[in-house]
């Protein structure tokens, strides 16, 4: 038994060292247009295997992370309990 849970930690950690990033946040107040928002700022909500992240973004700060592997999932600003949780789950999927 000591065996197989032994197995089954290194296994585990193993995948997280090979987990791709994932970092989620959501748009700050702002003026939002039909086309985007006007000044694109977003704040942190939740991270996953993302080692230092920042309370706030801009836009182009998200999209070099994107670039760089990091998986960004933008949830509304008003996320309710399951919206957070699908959020979450898409990260947990991309790994």
């Amino acid at each position: 038994m000591k065996a197989l849970l032994f197995v089954t930690l290194l296994s585990s950690l193993a995948m997280a060292e090979d987990a791709k990033p994932c970092l989620l946040v959501r748009p700050t107040e702002g003026i939002v247009w039909a086309y985007g928002r006007v000044g694109g700022k977003y704040e942190y909500v939740d991270a996953l295997n993302f080692s230092s992240p920042k309370m706030t973004y801009k836009k182009g700060e998200l999209e070099k992370l994107q670039k760089s592997g990091v998986h960004v999932v933008l949830v509304p600003r008003s996320a309710v309990r399951d919206q957070m949780q699908q959020a979450r789950e898409s990260c947990e999927t991309t790994h």
